[in-house]
């Protein structure tokens, strides 16, 4: 895109630029979700981490 000079294209160009940089960071969130249990918005506890009990988790 640096040697672009005609304002038109560089446009085009920063046009589909961010498109695929949407696209690879949708890609990205979906891998992520699918790692963490199926990408739902549910809290998922996985036991107590380094710091403590979860604080999102009811008390038992």
């Amino acid at each position: 895109m640096a040697g672009i000079t005609d304002p038109a294209e560089f446009r085009k160009a920063a046009i589909e630029h961010f498109r695929m940089v949407d696209g690879l960071q949708e890609s990205h969130l979906k891998h992520m979700e699918s790692m963490m249990g199926g990408g739902g918005h549910e809290h998922r506890h996985h036991g107590d981490g380094p710091h403590g009990p979860c604080k999102d988790c009811p008390n038992k």
